[in-house]
């Protein structure tokens, strides 16, 4: 697991630009690999030249974690942690709290596949923080919640303990409360000098929605009413998929 006081630790990948195909980042998967599916075919995904990028959260709270966490094993798929796979990952090294934690946030379903978490724990643990493909105006970032980092602070990949708990868990920027974090607030928005186009997830939104460098993409696919969103930043296309779309297909 990455160093969680900032050490050496590597916790940043950086991918080259994609000059072979396509580049797409999905929300917050937790568990519907059916939904996820769906987006694929709609888009074309080519696993021969595209990449999906994830903001992480795979699992819980969804019918299929143990299909979702699969998409590790698969060469075109690459994600970073959330928060869900922090608990997970927490849990299973044997902190009672946060195995508490994880069996009340939908972590449940790894009693009835105690082989799946054993499998997969390493792979989890070792999942990077951020996510940055590409260089220049081209670049854009993946991570699960929020950052106020640069992209060279991001890329230093030594981040301090509240920086990696914002990077999990934070919800600064969705509650309106950016500018007490250093950043100015204007007519047009937040601005973040310094930081690419930035994809997140954890804070569930009605519809894309950018504040500052981040987009938020997490739809509430886990919701009864919600959706599962993926967006290409190279265009800006944006597919959704919902529950009710999926039993008609």
């Amino acid at each position: 697991m990455p160093d969680r006081d900032g050490g050496d630790a590597v916790i940043v990948r950086h991918f080259p630009a994609n000059a072979a195909g396509r580049d797409f980042v999905v929300g917050d998967l937790h568990g519907h690999l059916a939904l996820f599916r769906q987006l694929l075919r709609e888009a074309g995904f080519d696993p021969a030249t595209d990449r999906m990028f994830s903001v992480g959260d795979l699992i819980d709270r969804g019918p299929d974690s143990p299909g979702c966490l699969a998409l590790l094993d698969t060469p075109w798929f690459f994600a970073v942690q959330g928060n869900h796979e922090d608990l997970m990952a927490n849990a299973l090294a044997g902190e009672s709290s946060s195995f508490a934690c994880w069996q009340g946030n939908g972590g449940d379903w790894a009693a009835a596949h105690p082989e799946i978490a054993g499998t997969y724990v390493e792979k989890v643990k070792a999942l990077p923080l951020v996510i940055a493909v590409g260089e220049g105006p081209r670049r854009f970032n993946v991570l699960h919640a929020e950052t106020f980092m640069t992209d060279a602070e991001l890329d230093a990949g030594r981040y301090s303990f509240s920086n990696i708990q914002r990077l999990l868990w934070g919800r600064s920027l969705i509650q309106g409360s950016g500018s007490e974090h250093g950043l100015q607030v204007t007519a047009a928005g937040t601005a973040q000098p310094g930081l690419s186009a930035t994809y997140v997830g954890h804070s569930v939104v009605l519809e894309v929605k950018r504040i500052g460098s981040h987009v938020f993409i997490d739809t509430g696919a886990f919701l009864p009413m919600g959706r599962l969103t993926m967006i290409e930043p190279a265009s800006g296309r944006v597919w959704t998929a919902s529950h009710f779309e999926a039993l008609a297909a």
